[in-house]
C-alpha cells in the first residue's frame, strides 16, 4: 500500500466474480490485475453456470424493509 491507500492486488479468474471484484476495486481507486488462462473473460462462468438463479427456491424475507 502506498500514501495514498491505494494498493497494487490480483484477481485470479475472470469469471463473473473475478471481473466484478476486479472492477469493483479498480473503481476503488485499487491497481488491479486480472489473471485469466482462457483467451476471453466470462468463459468459465458460463460453462459451470456460476451466475445462474434459482428463482423457483426464493422466499420472501419476513422483514418488513424488504417486502
Amino acid at each position: 500500500m502506498n500514501s495514498s491507500g491505494m494498493k497494487q492486488l490480483v484477481v485470479i479468474g475472470g469469471g463473473v466474480v473475478g471481473v466484478t471484484t476486479a472492477w469493483a476495486l479498480a473503481e476503488a481507486g485499487h491497481r488491479v490485475t486480472l489473471v485469466e488462462r482462457e483467451a476471453a473473460l466470462g468463459t468459465g462462468a458460463s460453462r459451470a453456470n456460476g451466475g445462474s438463479s434459482a428463482t423457483a427456491t426464493c422466499r420472501r424475507w419476513p422483514m418488513p424493509a424488504c417486502r
